[in-house]
């Protein structure tokens, strides 16, 4: 479960950015390996359970993207966080116990 503010994209933390987009792109190139393999409507559900732990690092990417592009060009400051469930750490399974949040401001001129 995750609770953020505002509903809308933010500008992403800098200092995660090229990691975001790193992960991103790894993940778009294991999604088409994946579907590489698709040849009829029978290896739908197989296809699904191989790209299901990469759809996150696409919409991540992708949110952070668009909170670029939809920033406000005429100068100003914006405000956002969120919180909720941590990600699992490499090798884990499951979620991990705890809460994780993240708040980001950011001024341009």
């Amino acid at each position: 479960m995750t609770l953020s503010f505002p509903q809308d994209a933010p500008v992403y933390d800098l200092s995660t950015l090229g990691k975001v987009f790193s992960d991103g792109e790894r993940a778009v190139l294991n999604i088409a390996a994946a579907t590489a393999s698709f040849n009829n409507l029978n290896d739908a559900r197989k296809i699904g359970a191989l790209i299901k732990p990469d759809v996150a690092a696409v919409e991540d990417a992708v949110k952070a993207a668009r909170g670029i592009a939809e920033a406000d060009k005429k100068g100003g400051m914006s405000f956002g966080f969120k919180l909720g469930s941590p990600e699992p750490g490499p090798g884990e399974q499951g979620i991990p116990k705890g809460v994780q949040g993240t708040a980001v401001f950011t001024y341009w001129f």
